[in-house]
Protein backbone atom coordinates (compact mmCIF):
# COMPACT_ATOMS: atom_id res chain seq x y z
CA UNK A 1 0.00 0.00 0.00
CA UNK A 2 1.25 3.47 -0.90
CA UNK A 3 2.61 5.60 1.95
CA UNK A 4 4.77 8.71 1.96
CA UNK A 5 7.53 9.57 4.39
CA UNK A 6 9.64 12.53 5.44
CA UNK A 7 12.88 12.63 7.42
CA UNK A 8 12.79 14.88 10.52
CA UNK A 9 16.06 16.79 10.90
CA UNK A 10 17.64 18.88 13.63
CA UNK A 11 19.73 21.80 12.34
CA UNK A 12 21.24 23.58 15.39
CA UNK A 13 23.15 26.04 13.21
CA UNK A 14 21.20 26.88 10.08
CA UNK A 15 24.11 28.96 8.75
CA UNK A 16 26.60 26.07 8.49
CA UNK A 17 23.90 23.51 7.60
CA UNK A 18 25.18 20.74 9.87
CA UNK A 19 22.30 18.48 10.74
CA UNK A 20 21.26 15.17 12.26
CA UNK A 21 18.23 13.02 11.51
CA UNK A 22 15.91 12.82 14.53
CA UNK A 23 13.21 10.58 13.15
CA UNK A 24 10.69 9.75 10.45
CA UNK A 25 7.13 10.87 9.72
CA UNK A 26 5.05 8.56 7.53
CA UNK A 27 1.43 8.12 6.55
CA UNK A 28 -1.21 7.37 3.95
CA UNK A 29 -4.21 9.29 2.67
CA UNK A 30 -5.98 5.98 1.99
CA UNK A 31 -5.79 4.74 5.58
CA UNK A 32 -5.79 8.10 7.36
CA UNK A 33 -2.95 6.75 9.52
CA UNK A 34 0.03 9.01 10.26
CA UNK A 35 2.91 8.32 12.59
CA UNK A 36 6.00 10.14 13.82
CA UNK A 37 8.83 8.20 15.43
CA UNK A 38 11.91 9.89 16.89
CA UNK A 39 15.20 8.73 18.35
CA UNK A 40 15.61 8.15 22.07
CA UNK A 41 17.19 11.51 22.85
CA UNK A 42 19.59 10.50 25.61
CA UNK A 43 22.65 12.39 26.77
CA UNK A 44 24.93 10.59 24.30
CA UNK A 45 22.91 11.37 21.19
CA UNK A 46 24.66 13.07 18.28
CA UNK A 47 22.00 15.79 18.36
CA UNK A 48 23.18 16.82 21.82
CA UNK A 49 26.80 16.72 20.72
CA UNK A 50 26.03 19.12 17.86
CA UNK A 51 24.42 21.59 20.22
CA UNK A 52 21.65 20.58 22.55
CA UNK A 53 20.46 23.97 23.81
CA UNK A 54 17.38 23.95 21.59
CA UNK A 55 16.62 20.24 21.96
CA UNK A 56 14.05 20.51 24.78
CA UNK A 57 11.93 22.85 22.66
CA UNK A 58 12.53 20.73 19.55
CA UNK A 59 11.38 17.53 21.19
CA UNK A 60 8.49 19.38 22.83
CA UNK A 61 7.34 20.44 19.37
CA UNK A 62 7.77 16.92 17.98
CA UNK A 63 5.87 15.39 20.91
CA UNK A 64 2.97 17.77 20.25
CA UNK A 65 3.05 16.93 16.54
CA UNK A 66 3.07 13.21 17.42
CA UNK A 67 0.01 13.70 19.63
CA UNK A 68 -1.77 15.62 16.85
CA UNK A 69 -1.03 12.85 14.34
CA UNK A 70 -2.22 10.16 16.75
CA UNK A 71 -5.39 12.14 17.43
CA UNK A 72 -6.02 12.49 13.70
CA UNK A 73 -5.37 8.77 13.14
CA UNK A 74 -7.76 7.73 15.90
CA UNK A 75 -10.44 10.14 14.69
CA UNK A 76 -10.09 8.87 11.13
CA UNK A 77 -10.45 5.31 12.41
CA UNK A 78 -13.77 6.26 13.96
CA UNK A 79 -12.64 5.54 17.52
CA UNK A 80 -13.61 9.10 18.41
CA UNK A 81 -16.23 11.15 16.61
CA UNK A 82 -14.12 14.31 16.49
CA UNK A 83 -13.02 14.25 12.88
CA UNK A 84 -14.92 17.42 11.96
CA UNK A 85 -13.26 19.40 14.75
CA UNK A 86 -9.69 18.89 13.54
CA UNK A 87 -7.93 22.00 12.31
CA UNK A 88 -6.85 20.57 8.97
CA UNK A 89 -6.73 17.43 6.87
CA UNK A 90 -3.47 15.48 7.12
CA UNK A 91 -2.55 14.68 3.52
CA UNK A 92 0.47 14.37 1.23
CA UNK A 93 -0.03 18.03 0.36
CA UNK A 94 0.02 18.90 4.07
CA UNK A 95 3.34 17.08 4.46
CA UNK A 96 4.79 18.85 1.41
CA UNK A 97 3.73 22.20 2.84
CA UNK A 98 5.25 21.30 6.21
CA UNK A 99 8.56 20.49 4.49
CA UNK A 100 8.45 23.82 2.63
CA UNK A 101 7.74 26.07 5.60
CA UNK A 102 9.82 24.40 8.33
CA UNK A 103 13.27 25.77 7.54
CA UNK A 104 14.59 26.51 11.04
CA UNK A 105 16.18 24.22 13.62
CA UNK A 106 13.55 21.56 12.80
CA UNK A 107 13.25 20.59 9.15
CA UNK A 108 11.36 17.95 7.18
CA UNK A 109 12.56 16.46 3.92
CA UNK A 110 10.29 16.54 0.87
CA UNK A 111 7.96 13.52 1.06
CA UNK A 112 8.77 10.40 -0.94
CA UNK A 113 6.64 7.30 -1.58
CA UNK A 114 7.19 3.91 0.04
CA UNK A 115 5.20 0.69 -0.19
CA UNK A 116 4.30 -0.69 3.26
CA UNK A 117 1.44 -2.28 5.17
CA UNK A 118 1.13 0.63 7.62
CA UNK A 119 2.72 3.93 8.60
CA UNK A 120 4.70 2.29 11.39
CA UNK A 121 5.76 -0.52 9.04
CA UNK A 122 7.04 2.11 6.60
CA UNK A 123 9.08 3.71 9.37
CA UNK A 124 10.50 0.34 10.45
CA UNK A 125 11.44 -0.43 6.85
CA UNK A 126 13.36 2.83 6.44
CA UNK A 127 14.75 3.41 9.92
CA UNK A 128 18.08 1.61 9.72
CA UNK A 129 18.98 3.20 6.37
CA UNK A 130 18.07 6.78 7.29
CA UNK A 131 18.60 7.11 11.04
CA UNK A 132 22.08 6.70 12.55
CA UNK A 133 20.90 6.16 16.12
CA UNK A 134 18.93 2.93 16.33
CA UNK A 135 17.09 3.46 19.63
CA UNK A 136 13.55 4.64 18.95
CA UNK A 137 11.18 6.54 21.19
CA UNK A 138 8.55 3.84 20.87
CA UNK A 139 8.04 0.46 19.25
CA UNK A 140 5.82 0.11 16.22
CA UNK A 141 2.55 -1.76 15.96
CA UNK A 142 -0.15 -1.85 13.32
CA UNK A 143 -3.28 0.08 14.15
CA UNK A 144 -6.86 -0.39 12.99
CA UNK A 145 -6.18 2.02 10.12
CA UNK A 146 -4.18 -0.71 8.36
CA UNK A 147 -7.38 -2.75 8.04
CA UNK A 148 -9.46 0.29 7.12
CA UNK A 149 -7.12 1.14 4.25
CA UNK A 150 -7.15 -2.46 2.99
CA UNK A 151 -10.97 -2.53 2.97
CA UNK A 152 -11.16 0.80 1.13
CA UNK A 153 -8.78 -0.55 -1.49
CA UNK A 154 -10.82 -3.74 -1.99
CA UNK A 155 -14.08 -1.83 -2.36
CA UNK A 156 -12.44 0.60 -4.78
CA UNK A 157 -11.03 -2.23 -6.93
CA UNK A 158 -14.46 -3.90 -6.92
CA UNK A 159 -16.02 -0.68 -8.27
CA UNK A 160 -18.06 -0.09 -5.11
CA UNK A 161 -16.71 3.36 -4.17
CA UNK A 162 -20.01 5.14 -4.73
CA UNK A 163 -21.97 2.53 -2.78
CA UNK A 164 -19.91 2.71 0.41
CA UNK A 165 -20.88 4.70 3.49
CA UNK A 166 -18.08 5.38 5.99
CA UNK A 167 -18.26 5.79 9.77
CA UNK A 168 -21.97 5.06 10.15
CA UNK A 169 -23.95 4.22 13.29
CA UNK A 170 -25.96 1.02 13.67
CA UNK A 171 -29.00 1.20 15.95
CA UNK A 172 -30.96 -1.78 17.26
CA UNK A 173 -33.53 -1.59 20.07
CA UNK A 174 -32.21 1.22 22.30
CA UNK A 175 -28.53 0.44 21.59
CA UNK A 176 -26.06 1.82 19.04
CA UNK A 177 -22.57 0.97 17.77
CA UNK A 178 -20.19 2.32 15.11
CA UNK A 179 -19.95 0.69 11.67
CA UNK A 180 -16.81 1.33 9.65
CA UNK A 181 -18.34 0.56 6.23
CA UNK A 182 -21.87 0.00 4.95
CA UNK A 183 -22.77 -0.80 1.35
CA UNK A 184 -26.01 0.65 -0.01
CA UNK A 185 -27.33 -0.65 -3.34
CA UNK A 186 -30.99 0.31 -3.09
CA UNK A 187 -30.96 -0.95 0.48
CA UNK A 188 -28.29 -1.40 3.13
CA UNK A 189 -26.93 -4.83 2.19
CA UNK A 190 -23.48 -5.28 3.76
CA UNK A 191 -21.66 -4.12 6.91
CA UNK A 192 -17.95 -4.27 7.72
CA UNK A 193 -16.04 -3.47 10.91
CA UNK A 194 -12.29 -3.43 11.50
CA UNK A 195 -10.07 -3.94 14.54
CA UNK A 196 -6.40 -4.32 15.39
CA UNK A 197 -5.23 -6.88 17.94
CA UNK A 198 -1.80 -5.25 18.17
CA UNK A 199 -2.88 -2.19 20.14
CA UNK A 200 -1.54 -2.18 23.73
CA UNK A 201 -4.82 -1.85 25.65
CA UNK A 202 -6.56 -5.19 25.08
CA UNK A 203 -9.13 -4.59 27.84
CA UNK A 204 -10.53 -1.51 26.08
CA UNK A 205 -10.43 -3.33 22.74
CA UNK A 206 -12.48 -6.25 24.06
CA UNK A 207 -14.93 -3.89 25.76
CA UNK A 208 -15.46 -2.16 22.41
CA UNK A 209 -15.99 -5.46 20.60
CA UNK A 210 -18.37 -6.80 23.26
CA UNK A 211 -20.42 -3.58 23.11
CA UNK A 212 -20.57 -3.83 19.32
CA UNK A 213 -21.60 -7.51 19.54
CA UNK A 214 -24.43 -6.63 21.94
CA UNK A 215 -25.90 -4.25 19.35
CA UNK A 216 -25.47 -6.77 16.53
CA UNK A 217 -27.18 -9.43 18.66
CA UNK A 218 -30.15 -7.07 19.05
CA UNK A 219 -30.09 -6.50 15.28
CA UNK A 220 -30.18 -10.26 14.62
CA UNK A 221 -33.18 -10.54 16.96
CA UNK A 222 -35.37 -7.69 15.75
CA UNK A 223 -33.66 -5.79 12.92
CA UNK A 224 -32.53 -2.20 13.15
CA UNK A 225 -31.46 0.83 11.15
CA UNK A 226 -28.31 2.69 10.22
CA UNK A 227 -27.43 6.38 10.05
CA UNK A 228 -24.49 7.88 8.15
CA UNK A 229 -23.55 11.47 7.42
CA UNK A 230 -26.38 13.01 5.35
CA UNK A 231 -27.92 9.54 4.98
CA UNK A 232 -30.56 7.69 6.90
CA UNK A 233 -32.04 6.36 8.93
CA UNK A 234 -32.17 3.31 6.65
CA UNK A 235 -33.55 -0.08 7.63
CA UNK A 236 -31.11 -2.93 8.22
CA UNK A 237 -32.44 -6.48 7.87
CA UNK A 238 -31.86 -9.08 10.58
CA UNK A 239 -30.01 -11.36 8.13
CA UNK A 240 -27.75 -8.68 6.63
CA UNK A 241 -24.34 -9.88 5.48
CA UNK A 242 -21.53 -8.81 7.79
CA UNK A 243 -17.74 -9.03 7.73
CA UNK A 244 -14.92 -8.36 10.18
CA UNK A 245 -11.38 -7.54 9.02
CA UNK A 246 -8.66 -7.49 11.65
CA UNK A 247 -4.95 -6.96 12.11
CA UNK A 248 -3.74 -10.20 13.74
CA UNK A 249 -1.82 -10.27 17.03
CA UNK A 250 1.85 -9.42 16.93
CA UNK A 251 2.74 -11.51 19.99
CA UNK A 252 1.53 -14.71 21.65
CA UNK A 253 0.14 -12.66 24.54
CA UNK A 254 -2.38 -11.09 22.14
CA UNK A 255 -3.85 -14.43 21.03
CA UNK A 256 -6.12 -14.74 24.06
CA UNK A 257 -7.85 -11.46 23.21
CA UNK A 258 -8.34 -12.64 19.62
CA UNK A 259 -9.93 -15.90 20.78
CA UNK A 260 -12.43 -13.99 22.95
CA UNK A 261 -13.24 -11.63 20.07
CA UNK A 262 -13.69 -14.44 17.53
CA UNK A 263 -16.15 -16.12 19.86
CA UNK A 264 -18.17 -12.89 19.95
CA UNK A 265 -18.02 -12.59 16.14
CA UNK A 266 -19.31 -16.15 15.69
CA UNK A 267 -22.00 -15.66 18.32
CA UNK A 268 -23.58 -12.81 16.33
CA UNK A 269 -23.25 -14.69 13.02
CA UNK A 270 -20.63 -12.60 11.23
CA UNK A 271 -20.40 -14.11 7.74
CA UNK A 272 -16.75 -13.36 6.98
CA UNK A 273 -14.01 -13.05 9.62
CA UNK A 274 -10.60 -12.50 7.99
CA UNK A 275 -7.18 -11.05 8.64
CA UNK A 276 -6.09 -8.01 6.69
CA UNK A 277 -4.00 -10.31 4.44
CA UNK A 278 -7.21 -12.04 3.26
CA UNK A 279 -9.32 -8.90 2.92
CA UNK A 280 -10.36 -9.86 -0.65
CA UNK A 281 -12.64 -12.50 0.86
CA UNK A 282 -15.14 -9.85 1.93
CA UNK A 283 -16.17 -9.38 -1.72
CA UNK A 284 -16.04 -13.10 -2.53
CA UNK A 285 -19.40 -14.90 -2.09
CA UNK A 286 -17.55 -18.21 -1.84
CA UNK A 287 -16.19 -16.96 1.51
CA UNK A 288 -19.48 -15.45 2.70
CA UNK A 289 -18.71 -12.06 1.19
CA UNK A 290 -20.66 -9.45 -0.73
CA UNK A 291 -21.69 -9.67 -4.36
CA UNK A 292 -23.21 -6.66 -6.09
CA UNK A 293 -26.78 -6.71 -7.39
CA UNK A 294 -25.48 -6.38 -10.94
CA UNK A 295 -24.39 -10.01 -10.67
CA UNK A 296 -27.09 -11.11 -8.14
CA UNK A 297 -26.78 -10.31 -4.47
CA UNK A 298 -25.55 -13.32 -2.56
CA UNK A 299 -27.23 -14.07 0.74
CA UNK A 300 -27.28 -16.88 3.18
Amino acid sequence: MRHVYSVVRYVPNVANGERVNLGLLAGSEDTGEWSLMTIDHGSRSRARQLGGEALPEVFGYLEQLTADLERYTEAHAGAQQIFATLDEEITERWLSDLASRQRGVVQFSSPLPVDAASADAAISLLWDDLIVEKERRKSAFQKKNTALGAVRKVFREAGLDHNVWNRATLKAKEYSAPVDFAIYDGAVSFLTNCWSFQIPNKADLLDEIQSWAWVVRSLRDEGGHIVAKDKGPNEVARDILMSVVYVPPGTNEDNEALEVAQSAFRDVQVDTIVTVDNVNHIVDPAHGGYKSKSTLLWRR
